[in-house]
């Protein structure tokens, strides 16, 4: 969805990657539907803990603290933790390259061209 926001110095390593229109919107509305799907399933278990009464307050507290405990997660464990803290030079090459090869099979559905000295 997110493939052509990389910085240019990555995506010279890794290349052009071609996603069909098909997958990033079935990957986007996947996405959105889970995220948006959270928050509504979560203000029905409120209303049905509440007996059938739910104030608009408590619904928009309720999704915006679920939707901010989204961004917490993914600003700890993706950005910090996996970004910063376990940067790609600390690891052995061979376990870049393999894990970059598994993490294109599961996105992509295909290995990308991908040369091992250029990680």
């Amino acid at each position: 969805m997110w493939v052509h926001d990389y910085r240019p110095d990555i995506r010279a390593v890794v290349g052009e990657v071609e996603v069909p229109p098909v997958q990033t919107i079935i990957v986007g509305v996947l996405f959105f539907g889970v995220t948006i799907g959270v928050v509504l399933y979560s203000n029905a278990r409120l209303r049905q803990q509440n007996r059938g009464k739910l104030s608009f307050l408590a619904a928009f507290t309720n999704s915006a603290l679920l939707l901010f405990f989204f961004a917490v997660r993914d600003l700890l464990i993706l950005d910090w933790l996996i970004f910063v803290t376990i940067q790609l030079s600390n690891l052995a090459p061979p376990i870049v390259y393999l894990t970059a090869k598994a993490i294109q099979m599961i996105c992509f559905g295909h290995s990308l061209p991908l040369q091992e000295n250029s990680l």
